[in-house]
């Protein structure tokens, strides 16, 4: 007899956020202008240009922008009291991805934030965040990792007249993989719900582009981008955090990260990966069942025909 299924009384803990795009609205301008107070004159002034028509998305991205956005976004929401805003992180955009609701699919690029690396880049802006780090993650056998929620301030060190700081919004995510050569994923791998970034390389539709490593040191720091391009490749092969074009979106969510609903879909999908492994191990052993039952036919007609 089946067990029925255990029911609770109330309401969910924590609620889904809802996604949208940073866009030419009351909202939107109100964020530009707080950017624009302390930032104006850097690669993350958010330009006149970049809003073309009443209500419609910004056209412009780059990793100082993402951070720049983020911040202001939680001011703006706060002085009024709304629940939180704040920018999409990776696993959200997968999240989209995996229902097919990612806007302009095909057609524009997210930036994510950054990696904190060894391959050199931006090494003056490297070293800067680093020293920014909590002691505890002052370990260079975390690297490479995946830094997001930084906060973009004027300052003299590298070439964009911007410092990256550590707040109490940042993360710091060690990232294996992206010591490994550029390959494809599955786009079905659960861990892209989670963190937004691939587990294993070797096969799939979709490209992770990573960077040569070089010997893990304070001498060889580096900082580079980390982006999910048009065709749905994650990028982080690319120093050039200022660089923008009409092709950038901004993604934004009202509310907290899910994580629930975000678990549920991982198991859902590590269910759905290990289901695949058995059919396929069970073919390959029906397979080998076969062969053998046929080889030991041919071994017997052998020996009759002796």
């Amino acid at each position: 007899m089946a067990k029925k299924p255990i029911l609770f009384e109330g309401q969910e803990l924590i609620k889904s956020p809802t996604y949208g795009l940073l866009r030419n609205d009351a909202f939107g301008r109100e964020v530009q202008a707080e950017v624009n107070s302390e930032l104006s004159g850097t690669p993350a002034e958010i330009k006149a240009g970049y809003f073309v028509g009443q209500n419609s998305p910004m056209r412009a991205s780059n990793s100082f922008i993402i951070y720049a956005v983020g911040e202001s976004a939680r001011r703006v929401s706060g002085k009024y009291g709304k629940q939180r805003v704040s920018v999409m992180l990776p696993e959200d955009y997968e999240l989209e991805i995996l229902a097919g609701k990612l806007p302009e699919k095909g057609l524009t690029y997210r930036d994510y934030g950054t990696v904190l690396d060894f391959t050199g880049r931006n090494h003056d802006l490297a070293v800067h965040l680093y020293e920014q780090l909590p002691k505890e993650l002052q370990d260079l056998g975390r690297l490479p990792a995946v830094v997001l929620g930084l906060i973009p301030r004027k300052g003299d060190k590298g070439n964009f007249g911007l410092v990256l700081n550590w707040s109490e919004y940042s993360q710091l995510r060690s990232a294996e993989i992206l010591k490994k050569k550029t390959g494809t994923f599955d786009e079905k791998d659960s861990k892209l719900v989670v963190e937004g970034i691939p587990s294993i390389l070797g096969a799939g539709n979709r490209t992770l582009y990573t960077s040569t490593q070089q010997n893990p040191s304070l001498d060889n720091l580096g900082l580079s981008r980390l982006y999910l391009s048009g065709d749905l490749s994650i990028c982080s092969g690319n120093d050039s955090l200022a660089d923008s074009s009409s092709g950038g979106r901004v993604g934004l969510k009202v509310g907290e990260a899910n994580a629930p609903n975000l678990v549920k879909v991982a198991i859902a999908k590590v269910n759905e990966d290990y289901a695949t492994r058995q059919r396929e191990l069970e073919s390959l052993c029906e397979q080998a069942r076969a062969d053998i039952k046929k080889g030991h036919t041919r071994a017997l007609e052998r020996f009759l025909r002796h």
